[in-house]
């Protein structure tokens, strides 16, 4: 039996939820947000995703000190990881950092950063 998640459409479910009025931003009584859930299964990181663009924070804390990122660690979840370490990696060593560096600075400049 196929587990009702992958039943819906990706595409489908986050609009509908939307249109009828969800509050992605709600929290259990653990404090947990969507993201801890996302966050867990490998399946979800598109979700994930989603609700970061949403303004989700996946640094944002439950009851027990735990963001999402921690949940993902702590699930093997390394797509949701990933997700990070490619931000991280671009912002090190990237095309903007490669500008920064190359770029001819005089003091004019400084206003810029």
């Amino acid at each position: 039996m196929k587990n009702k998640r992958e039943n819906w459409g990706d595409d489908d479910v986050w609009p509908l939820l939307e249109r009828a009025g969800a509050d992605f931003f709600a929290k259990d009584g653990r404090d947990r947000n969507l993201l801890h859930l996302a966050a867990q299964g490998k399946r979800w990181v598109e979700d994930f995703k989603m609700l970061v663009g949403k303004g989700l924070d996946p640094m944002e804390q439950d009851l027990k000190q735990m963001n999402s990122l921690d949940v993902a660690a702590a699930c093997g979840n390394d797509e949701v990881l990933g997700l990070f370490d490619r931000e991280r990696k671009e912002m090190v060593e990237g095309p903007k950092r490669r500008q920064l560096l190359e770029k001819d600075w005089d003091d004019d400049d400084a206003d810029d950063i």
